[in-house]
């Protein structure tokens, strides 16, 4: 017999809702629908597909996703900017700290005993700053068009943390995103399985009625089970077959 079982992915649920509402249009009355009707059916299906005017679950799951890839790779960029900034001005200022790290590259926050500027050099940005703050005189305007100066490393410093509050943002929308998107499909399955529950008191195993709400006849057998482990042989020789 066929199973009707009700899919768990997006595409086919809203195929099946569509059409299950289309049936409850017909028929509903006239078989005496209580608990699933269109309209309980279409309100489950709109905040799961949405309408013209408002965006569906998926899609403002996607537009969720694009924005954190897009928030993600303008945070990897100011951390790289920073870094090359923060990688000349240590270079700068090696004349006066020394070319290898020392106890004078305290000053200039490089206090982990390594001149290495880490993948976010936010902290380092902001310890740069307050060294050129406090030797205004080792600023340099302009070195291959990087500003070593309080203000530039305070303003890279500033970009790091602007996108990195707005990659934290994204991530939390693509997660609350998510969680609608699974809770839309679970209302949608719930109301469909609700619907095929009432058709089974209401309906006899072989009414034609079934097929108009989207789901198969259960009295008709269902589809044969797919083979598994299958070994393909050859045919005789020169017959082409296998």
């Amino acid at each position: 017999m066929a199973s009707n079982k009700v899919p768990e992915g997006y595409d086919p649920l809203v195929g099946l809702m569509e059409d299950a509402a289309d049936g409850a249009h017909q028929f509903e009355v006239a078989i005496g629908l209580k608990q699933n009707l269109e309209a309980n059916i279409r309100i489950d299906l709109e905040r799961l597909a949405g309408t013209p005017a408002t965006p569906g679950l998926k899609e403002a799951w996607n537009a969720a996703k694009a924005n954190k890839t897009a928030k993600t790779a303008l945070l990897r960029s100011a951390e790289s900017n920073g870094r090359a900034l923060a990688m000349v001005c240590i270079n700068a200022l090696k004349p006066v700290l020394g070319n290898k790290w020392n106890s004078q590259c305290n000053a200039a926050g490089f206090t982990d005993s390594a001149l290495e500027v880490p993948r976010n050099p936010l902290t380092k940005l902001q310890q740069l700053r307050g060294y050129y703050v406090a030797n205004p005189t080792r600023e340099v305007a302009d070195i291959n068009g990087f500003a070593c100066t309080a203000t530039a490393c305070e303003a890279a410093a500033q970009a790091i943390s602007d996108a990195q509050e707005a990659s934290n943002l994204s991530n939390q929308q693509a997660g609350a995103a998510k969680a609608a998107r699974e809770a839309g499909i679970n209302a949608g399955r719930n109301r469909m399985i609700g619907l095929r529950t009432e058709l089974e008191q209401l309906l006899a195993p072989n009414d034609p009625r079934w097929l108009a709400f989207g789901f198969a006849l259960p009295g008709q057998p269902g589809p044969p089970h797919v083979p598994a482990n299958l070994v393909v042989a050859p045919g005789a020789a020169g017959s082409g077959s296998l």
